[in-house]
């Protein structure tokens, strides 16, 4: 066939950029090559494909980095209650503890220490409850806001927030449901004995990671408590140490954040302690407002990687990404995940 004029076929020389023939095994480059590959769409937060770790902790961040307003105004709100509640309980065991070790008996060996333990113990799983139930509502609001930033949409914090509330009761019992089962077997370990212990904490580590995934499955999927748990189980199938490092990552990175924040409010705090005094009143609101800052900077991160965790799951197990590319490109008011 001839050639065009003007035309003429790339050689060796031209491609490799010098006269000497192409080493024996080398194949020629192609001058001309193809159409570009096509890349997967990124209407919002993450690019609609399987995710890698560092971009679910990256979109972790970019929630609450693309949407301050929304995200840090609830969470500001509820970390001002959360903090307002360990203050109050702060006082109140205080008082109790005072209590308690005035009416201790001298003569029992360790009683004021008994009594301060208990006191400390006491607080530790109040404080724990109510941390959890604010924990549960923002866990709740930030995986709407997410489903909707991955589509590409701005997060009404309105409209966010109502869908929550629809489903505030049952979203607590599911998030007591997952959050709670993992350490159940602990508590039979106290029956048990000590031979429990190995048992119990395989069992925990085990529900820990096999329900990682359930409060996005009850938000993102309109399930029911039971069937949420039930999803959760299924979509780890496989990918249990996956999950479960994820999981076990997020929290790190957001339990090492609290504590840098938090830290230096509640030096006074611990000076008071270390030499054997009651916290004052300001060291006490101190420590609060340290706990509450830290709180309220890392429970987003934390709900919005543990959504991005299951959003993973499911373009691996399933082809979400394919679904939601269909989602972003030909619907755009969507507001949940298909």
């Amino acid at each position: 066939m001839e050639e065009t004029p003007g035309w003429t076929r790339p050689s060796a020389a031209d491609a490799t950029g010098s006269s000497a023939p192409a080493p024996p095994g080398w194949s020629v480059p192609n001058a001309y090559p193809g159409p570009p590959r096509p890349t997967r769409p990124k209407p919002g937060i993450i690019a609609l494909r399987p995710l890698g770790v560092g971009e679910i902790l990256d979109g972790g961040f970019a929630t609450v980095r693309r949407h301050p307003r929304v995200v840090l105004g609830v969470s500001f709100v509820l970390g001002a209650l959360v903090g307002l509640a360990q203050m109050g309980l702060a006082w109140w065991l205080s008082d109790v503890g005072s209590v308690l070790t005035s009416s201790a008996p001298r003569s029992s060996a360790g009683g004021e220490t008994l009594a301060v333990t208990a006191g400390g113990v006491t607080a530790a799983l109040i404080s724990y409850v109510v941390s959890s139930i604010f924990a549960a509502l923002l866990a709740g609001f930030v995986t709407v806001v997410v489903g909707k930033a991955i589509l590409g949409r701005i997060p009404d914090g309105r409209e966010s927030l109502r869908e929550t509330a629809k489903r505030w009761w049952p979203l607590l019992w599911v998030s007591i449901t997952a959050g709670g089962l993992p350490f159940a077997p602990f508590a039979a370990m106290l029956v048990i004995g000590p031979l429990g212990i190995i048992p119990a904490l395989a069992i925990g580590v085990y529900l820990w990671g096999k329900l990682a995934l359930t409060v996005p499955a009850f938000m993102l999927e309109r399930r029911g408590v039971g069937a949420s748990v039930a999803r959760s189980w299924r979509l780890t199938q496989g990918a249990f140490w996956r999950t479960w490092g994820l999981r076990a990552l997020t929290y790190m990175v957001a339990r090492i954040g609290a504590l840098v924040v938090a830290a230096p409010f509640a030096i006074p705090t611990y000076n008071a302690l270390a030499n054997d005094q009651s916290p004052s009143t300001t060291a006490v609101v101190m420590a609060a407002i340290g706990s509450s800052i830290a709180w309220m900077l890392t429970e987003p991160f934390v709900a919005a990687a543990l959504t991005l965790i299951y959003v993973d799951r499911r373009m691996r197990a399933e082809a979400l990404d394919l679904q939601l590319a269909h989602a972003a490109g030909t619907a755009s008011t969507a507001s949940t995940l298909p």
